[in-house]
């Protein structure tokens, strides 16, 4: 009978780490899009706005209205440096986080090399204990015969 391979818990621990630090990858990707999504909201809103001002400032603007104007899209770029920083930062964690599951990764499958190598080794076990098995019984078989035929009269 084969033998339990003697790391299996480990391999079992391997597992469950890399299912965890994939579910943790697939959740800052998702907060990654979000905050990249969010971050071309903005820019877009920023450009629509421009334009907006550029076209305005054609047609003439009074000095207050125009101050206010310069005051939102100042506003409005400060909310897109902040969305950048935001993103960055999302993006920093997703590297890390993508490194994590790499490493975790490769650690499962190295136990699951292990494991592979330790199947196959008690394949080769168990192969030599049924040769032996058949050896022997082949061996009884013979010496019983030969003592049955040296009983028989010639």
């Amino acid at each position: 009978m084969a033998t339990r391979f003697p790391l299996q818990a480990l391999l079992d621990l391997a597992g469950e780490r890399l299912e965890a630090a994939q579910r943790r990858l697939q959740a800052l990707e998702g907060e990654r899009r979000q905050s990249a999504a969010r971050l071309e909201e903005l820019e877009g809103y920023l450009a629509e706005y421009r334009e907006r001002l550029a076209a305005r400032l054609e047609r003439g603007m009074d000095p207050p209205r125009l101050r206010d104007y310069r005051a939102f899209l100042e506003r409005l770029g400060l909310a897109c440096d902040q969305q950048r920083e935001d993103l960055r930062v999302r993006e920093t964690a997703w590297s890390a986080a993508r490194e994590a599951w790499l490493e975790q990764r490769r650690r499962r499958r190295a136990y699951e090399a292990l494991e592979q190598r330790h199947r196959a080794n008690e394949a080769r076990r168990e192969a030599r204990v049924d040769q032996r098995v058949q050896d022997d019984y082949a061996q009884r078989l013979l010496l019983e015969r030969a003592r049955a035929g040296d009983g028989e009269p010639g």
